[in-house]
């Protein structure tokens, strides 16, 4: 039994087996899109009435548009992966081998008791209450001078040279 369909629906039919493909890809999403657009617009009253020609040619720039926007969806989706690869990545070994090697010249510069209360707060997380108690002073003392250490240890990294630092 031959069965062929009224027009236009010969024409989506024949534009549906060209599209048919086993792999997924930008191009066969975009066509499945297109087709889609097609079949709305066929099923709207009376809203396509194109020959076979005008049909294909419509169904071409559908499946352009989309497949574009498809392409551009997976570079922005690689944009992203590679930011934020780079992003977990942080610094790489030399330069943290140099920044540790630049901190321990920039606190051997320091006073031993300076290095003892960064070394309480940093490197044994004690906090300002706890140290303060231990030195029997208030803790905002305490804070001014972590406070103060930092401007004096970022001065030194940085080479600026910070007016009013404790030396």
């Amino acid at each position: 039994m031959d069965e062929t369909l009224p027009s236009p629906w010969d024409t989506f039919q024949k534009l549906q087996a060209a599209s048919n493909s086993p792999r997924v890809t930008a191009r066969t999403n975009a066509r499945d899109e297109a087709l889609t657009e097609l079949l709305e617009e066929l099923g709207t009253a009376g809203q396509l009435s194109l020959d076979a020609a005008a049909m294909a040619r419509r169904y071409r720039a559908l499946s352009a548009n989309r497949s574009k926007k498809y392409r551009y969806r997976v570079e922005l989706a690689d944009q992203v992966a590679h930011h934020q690869q780079h992003e977990h990545l942080g610094p790489d070994s030399l330069g943290l081998a140099e920044l540790r090697e630049q901190a321990d010249r920039v606190l051997a510069d320091l006073a031993p008791r300076d290095q003892d209360l960064l070394r309480q707060i940093f490197g044994y997380g004690r906090s300002y209450r706890e140290i303060a108690s231990r030195q029997g002073q208030p803790v905002g003392t305490v804070k001014a001078r972590v406070s103060r250490l930092r401007d004096q240890i970022r001065g030194r990294v940085t080479g600026s040279t910070l007016v009013g630092a404790a030396a």
